[in-house]
């Protein structure tokens, strides 16, 4: 994505940015990806919940519409603020937009592998290039492309541009709610670009580098062997169903290894009774001399074991993660030593 961005942007608005890297973008997708236990999607939520649980906000205005308007733009952003939080935890960071739509302030979160920084004054980000927004019609999509620059003189010239997917300049006006943004505009008075931008705090063990890395950066592996060792238990409750083993001289055609006239054989039950609803599966025993045709196998699950290792792995993410314990695993009650040890969990 990074990389695309910074071509299209040479493209149409002239602006070199050095190559960008493709570790946001694999941020991105993975807290996104929906398909597994994320772990990382998990820990981002809880933190971005406890961040607003005890949080309030105050807006320092005047009365009159210049107030209420800024009253209701900070109400909208301070609404989705949990959403806004987690996501700069499992991503790594998260931009804030400001615009004006017709009368009104808009402030829209981006992901931060949708921002290629070209210029920065120590801390402060000095120009700065964005997709902002998509629109697909038809079978056409487009991109809403901004750039943010500011001078020497603290003027801020931002550029808003339209474009095709494959990087084809088109007007505004090609898509319905991006027709009443201005093309340029230009704010005097500035000392950085009006942006905001929410970076998660983990250490990426790099210098110079802008983009924020995931709360979970650097427990790749114990997050690994989390996710194993819960395909394991999962499998652990599956293969311990009870199965009733029926005499196979009770089975039709066992003779000829076939079951019925599907073509079903005593091999293919046995590799599949327990990933189906039926419990029964043949087995080779004595129907006479008072024995009887069936047996039972429902074996005792090692849920001690599983739950021990389970929490252990969890508390070992936390950990890895700088967690206070509560967080993936049960909140423990704890009688603090010392004013250290009650300073080091608030940090926590």
């Amino acid at each position: 994505m990074l990389e695309k961005l910074r071509n299209i942007i040479f493209r149409i608005l002239g602006v070199r940015a050095n190559p960008q890297p493709d570790a946001p973008d694999a941020y991105v997708r993975n807290y996104e990806d929906v398909t597994g236990e994320n772990i990382t999607a998990t820990i981002a939520n809880k933190l971005g919940m406890l961040t607003f649980a005890d949080s309030f906000m105050e807006t320092d205005a005047r009365d009159g519409q210049r107030g209420e308007l800024i009253r209701d733009a900070l109400k909208k952003l301070w609404d989705a603020g949990p959403e806004i939080v987690a996501q700069a935890f499992g991503k790594g960071g998260k931009v804030l937009v400001p615009s004006v739509h017709d009368g009104h302030i808009d402030i829209q979160p981006v992901s931060q592998n949708r921002m290629i920084v070209k210029r920065m004054d120590g801390q402060r980000i000095m120009e700065a290039s964005l997709l902002l927004d998509t629109c697909v019609i038809e079978t056409e999509g487009y991109w809403l492309i901004a750039h943010y620059s500011v001078d020497a003189s603290g003027t801020q010239a931002i550029r808003y541009r339209a474009c095709t997917q494959g990087g084809a300049e088109v007007p505004l006006g090609t898509v319905p709610k991006w027709r009443s943004i201005q093309p340029d505009i230009n704010i005097t008075g500035t000392d950085r670009v009006l942006l905001g931008f929410l970076r998660c705090p983990r250490d990426n063990r790099r210098d110079r580098q802008i983009h924020g890395v995931p709360i979970t950066y650097g427990a790749e592996q114990d997050i690994a062997e989390l996710v194993e060792h819960i395909a394991i238990y999962r499998r652990e409750f599956k293969l311990s169903r009870m199965m009733l083993g029926l005499d196979a001289s009770l089975w039709r055609d066992w003779g000829r290894g076939k079951l019925d006239a599907d073509g079903v054989t005593i091999a293919d039950i046995k590799r599949t009774v327990q990933d189906g609803e039926s419990p029964f599966i043949p087995v080779e025993s004595m129907v006479i001399d008072g024995k009887t045709p069936w047996q039972q196998y429902a074996p005792n699950i090692r849920i001690e074991a599983m739950e021990a290792r389970y929490n252990s792995l969890l508390r070992r993410v936390e950990k890895a993660c700088g967690l206070s314990q509560g967080i993936l695993t049960d909140r423990q009650q704890v009688n603090y030593a010392n004013r250290d040890e009650v300073r080091a969990a608030q940090y926590d």
